[in-house]
């Protein structure tokens, strides 16, 4: 018992001891602590699903696009080369299992028209 009184005073007084102190292995951290949340296993997952779709899509070479996800809401940031293709990637995000809304933060490389050269 004094080992699990001291493994709560050693986190703060946060009752995160477990099995895992009881056993001399150390204080067990809780899930949000590891990453492995079911909310982030879950924006994984989405962001992992988008991000493959984007990578399969023809319409998308040339882009350079980046995917998070916090709670359902997806930004999409980089650059793409087409308002197509810009809007192909919104509606991918938006058509996403998880999806609630989707910020686009996405530029559009615009290639300026170049200057006639002078004869």
């Amino acid at each position: 018992m004094k080992r699990l009184l001291l493994g709560l005073v050693a986190v703060g007084g946060i009752a995160l001891a477990g099995p895992a102190f009881a056993e001399g292995r150390g204080v067990a951290r809780p899930a949000f602590e590891r990453g492995d949340s079911p909310t982030a296993q879950v924006d994984n997952q989405v962001i992992a699903a988008i991000t493959s779709s984007l990578d399969t899509n023809p319409r998308l070479r040339g882009s350079q696009i980046t995917v998070a996800n916090e709670a359902g809401t997806v930004t999409l940031t980089g650059s793409v080369t087409s308002v197509t293709a810009r809007n192909e990637a919104v509606e991918t995000a938006r058509a996403t299992p998880g999806v609630v809304s989707v910020n686009n933060m996405l530029r559009l490389l615009v290639q300026s028209p170049q200057a006639p050269v002078p004869n």
